[in-house]
């Protein structure tokens, strides 16, 4: 019926739209779930093909498991189909569960009242299958209207015409429908695919140490990478690179990418910019680490020479792509375009400088929820895809500020009041350092369980010079500490 005769029917009606496409995404991966109980798990073709309309044919949606040898693991097939109950219940789930030596037994059983019985033996079949009725068989619903229209309703009463007359007033389906159900006929039981891994490898006759070479090597895989990738409509977000070295360990680089890519140009230069660090091993342990680098790096980078890679040489090549996406056409807004190049080019600049110097050289601050200025950040890794820095800084703050806050001598006006204002102060390196004039005081007061920290009284204090720094002053001690410059 329509949903207007359904709602004149009942007003209270509640309704969703029918979604196929959702309803069979949501059933292979349920499918995939169930690998956990045999590895050997088949969807009805139906649920991959839905039908346009919903009333042009049923919708089978049956999951099959192929139990045999999993029982063991399981300690028995009893365990197993109570361990299989119980995780579909956890999620709420409406399902009937049947065991049956074939798979159409196993459908047909699932519709009997008492579903819940285990035919184990194909002899068996002859006696559980024939009360149940004949739209068990997964005919065609023509099929079925036709035997009901004739009064067969039972698998019993279809036993009982002629075999030989039945494919010609009925089809051929109703015959291999009863075939496959009672062990007669085949039927192929075709499990889901597994996630093939998204890599490339290519093995050298010999020992390869010429980086032309690799390079040429490199672009065979890449191809076959991007060719797989588009297969899929994904794009690579994490990219392993496994160098095979002869009688030692093998090498590896990883490539990280702000934003799901197929680009075979760009990896491939992300690729060349790690392998300039692929140096000897006794050459890395003696290398001071680099903390922070700030040199610009160009956008073609430069070939690395033959002595930049291992005296050894390779014997293999692999590429894996670790991390994948899928990826979505974005057209680029008519205002916001030069934005949109100046964040695009900064996140390939973050690549770069993570290909080249490693993932923990480069850091992103992050405001968090502190009074004390020196815990009101903290740093994480830079995130490419977004990596905007600028955050609303509260209030004045000085962009230089002290590791810890250093103990200081100030001269306060009036000298006999507590709460005096800085007129001069001595800085940690012995310089006097007159105050011509402060701002202040600003008080902040530190996390309540956190004894070491008491209440602050800070001072922004200009010198005759035109320098400004940043002082505070603890209120129960009446101690004075330099926290910051301003530029």
């Amino acid at each position: 019926m329509s949903l207007a005769e359904a709602r004149a029917l009942c007003p209270g009606l509640q309704h969703a739209d029918h979604d196929p496409d959702r309803d069979a995404k949501a059933l292979v991966a349920l499918a995939r779930w169930l690998v956990r109980f045999t590895p050997a798990v088949m969807i009805d073709e139906s649920i991959l093909h839905p039908p346009s309309s919903i009333l042009s044919a049923p919708q089978r949606h049956a999951i099959y498991l192929d139990l045999t040898g999993s029982e063991r693991v399981f300690g028995g097939l009893g365990p197993l189909l109570r361990q299989l109950t119980a995780a579909l219940q956890r999620l709420c789930l409406n399902f009937r569960v049947a065991v049956a030596p074939t798979i159409g037994a196993a459908w047909a059983l699932s519709f009997s009242p008492d579903s819940h019985r285990r035919t184990f033996d194909d002899r068996d079949l002859p006696i559980d299958l024939p009360p149940l009725p004949v739209a068990t068989l997964r005919l065609d619903p023509d099929a079925v209207a036709t035997l009901h229209h004739l009064g067969l309703e039972t698998i019993a009463q279809l036993l009982k015409l002629p075999r030989g007359s039945l494919p010609a007033r009925f089809g051929d389906e109703i015959l291999r429908r009863l075939d496959q159900a009672f062990g007669r006929a085949f039927e192929p039981f075709i499990p889901l695919a597994h996630h093939q891994p998204v890599e490339a490898m290519i093995d050298f006759d010999g020992i390869v140490q010429s980086p032309e070479a690799l390079w040429e090597a490199f672009h065979q895989l890449l191809a076959r990478l991007v060719a797989d990738l588009t297969r899929r409509g994904c794009g690579a977000k994490q990219i392993e690179a496994t160098f095979v070295r002869p009688d030692t360990a093998p090498l590896q680089k990883t490539i990280h990418l702000s934003a799901p890519t197929r680009d075979p140009i760009m990896i491939f230069n992300l690729l060349r910019c790690a392998l300039d660090t692929l140096v000897p091993t006794h050459k890395r342990n003696r290398r001071p680490r680099i903390r922070m680098t700030v040199a610009p790096i160009p956008a073609a980078p430069i070939t690395p020479t033959r002595e930049q890679f291992h005296p050894e040489g390779f014997t293999a090549l692999q590429l894996r792509v670790t991390h994948f996406e899928r990826m979505t056409d974005a057209q680029s807004t008519l205002h916001n375009h030069e934005a949109e190049s100046v964040h695009r080019e900064l996140a390939r600049l973050i690549e770069r400088l993570r290909a080249r110097l490693g993932e923990d050289v480069l850091a992103q601050p992050h405001l968090a929820e502190s009074h004390l200025p020196e815990l009101g950040y903290r740093r994480s890794g830079i995130d490419a895809s977004s990596p905007n820095t600028r955050h609303p800084i509260p209030g004045t703050r000085p962009l230089n500020l002290l590791p810890t806050p250093t103990e200081i001598r100030v001269m306060v006006s009036p000298s006999h009041d507590r709460d005096g204002r800085p007129i001069s102060f001595v800085t940690p390196d012995g310089h006097v350092q007159p105050v011509d004039h402060a701002i202040g005081p600003e008080r902040i007061a530190g996390h309540w369980w956190s004894g070491r920290h008491k209440t602050r009284d800070y001072f922004d204090a200009a010198t005759p010079t035109g320098r400004r720094f940043w002082l505070f002053r603890v209120a129960e001690t009446s101690k004075w500490y330099l926290h910051g410059a301003f530029e």
